[in-house]
């Protein structure tokens, strides 16, 4: 089991890990229909990755009702299990409405927490599904908790790694970025705003990323020629000559 999730991880990004650890619940932790992972950032729960209909329309009852295993399995980190909705106990309203839908078991275990953005931490559980009353076992149980407990930790130094690369970009570009304002400033007579204006203007214009062309500009010490007609400075923000030459007092 764990060697098919491993196989089915694909380039590891946070979705190929949370879809991969979806995809090898169905097929081999046993009577499951459909499987899920739902993340729940400060923004509320959603499904992160699932197997088809049955699973999104199971998660989407438990977010409508502010109940469920998913949801429970958020909260307090342990594994939770609906036997047979069609003899509701624990949620009634939501196990009518996951019966109706063919849903008759349902278990949540938790694949742990991740900083997906930088700022926030995302809680994560893995849900399993069924068509079949009292389909997950002890066995099921232990299954699925060994899967989560080998994704969640995949899914979070997936999330540690994107994030790495994402601030290396940040950086890369600010570097290329930042000089290439300074000369448009020294070329034009313009102030620091109105050349950051400038670069995003020709960013638009030309389709093109902003650090590409602040490249050019540090290789050139200025715009491309061609953008040159097609981009200007709203002349609010332009300065004056009053402004740029301090009158002489005679």
């Amino acid at each position: 089991m764990l060697a098919d999730f491993t196989d089915q991880c694909g380039p590891g990004t946070p979705q190929d890990i949370l879809l991969a650890a979806s995809r090898v619940a169905l097929t081999r932790v046993g009577g499951v229909s459909a499987a899920s992972v739902t993340t729940n950032p400060p923004a509320g729960p959603s499904t992160t990755a699932n197997t088809g209909h049955l699973a999104r329309i199971a998660d989407q009852a438990q977010y409508e009702t502010g109940q469920g295993p998913a949801l429970e399995t958020l909260a307090t980190g342990a594994p939770s299990c609906l036997s047979d909705t069609t003899r509701p106990a624990k949620w009634p309203r939501l196990e009518a409405r996951l019966a109706t839908r063919g849903v008759l078991s349902a278990l949540s275990v938790s694949l742990g927490d991740a900083t997906e953005d930088g700022t926030t931490t995302a809680h994560a559980s893995l849900n399993l599904y069924s068509t079949s009353s009292g389909a997950f076992s002890a066995t099921s149980i232990l299954l699925a908790s060994m899967l989560a407990a080998h994704a969640g930790p995949r899914w979070e130094l997936a999330c540690t790694t994107a994030r790495v690369a994402d601030l290396e970009t940040a950086l890369t570009s600010q570097a290329d970025i930042g000089p290439a304002i300074g000369l448009l400033m020294a070329r034009r007579g313009i102030n620091h705003d109105q050349a950051r204006a400038l670069l995003l203007a020709a960013s638009q214009h030309s389709n093109r990323k902003a650090r590409e062309l602040a490249i050019d500009i540090i290789a050139t010490g200025d715009l491309p020629e061609a953008l040159n007609p097609g981009v200007r400075i709203p002349t609010s923000r332009r300065r004056s000559r009053s402004a740029q030459t301090p009158t002489s007092n005679r």
